[in-house]
């Protein structure tokens, strides 16, 4: 069984991919790390604030470590996007290499 590497288009697909998955784990890898500071945050504050009822600044660094509905809804749209770029890239590209390569290979050997 022979195993035919990839064109071109489906290496810049993978790399476009890998990049999204790894900008999106970059980004998880900053919000855990806010989110632990809060949460140590927030056990300072519980010390040292035992009986208080709902300490406002503690809701607003929970709300602000969270990613925005909106943000996640765009990085979704993004990698869509690329996803469809190219498979259409590929499609295109593969379409000119079925073409090119028996002309080529007709004109090398004549």
């Amino acid at each position: 069984m022979r195993i035919v590497s990839d064109s071109t288009a489906v290496e810049n697909f993978k790399v476009m991919v890998f990049r999204s998955l790894d900008a999106a784990a970059r980004e998880y890898t900053e919000l855990a790390r806010k989110v632990d500071e809060l949460r140590l945050a927030q056990a300072k504050d519980s010390v040292i604030i035992t009986n208080a009822g709902i300490d406002a600044e503690r809701i607003r660094k929970l709300e602000a470590a969270a990613i925005a509905p909106e943000r996640m809804r765009d990085l979704e749209t993004k990698v869509t996007r690329l996803e469809v770029r190219s498979a259409i890239i590929g499609a295109i590209t593969g379409g000119a290499a079925a073409i090119l390569i028996p002309l080529a290979v007709k004109f090398f050997t004549h």
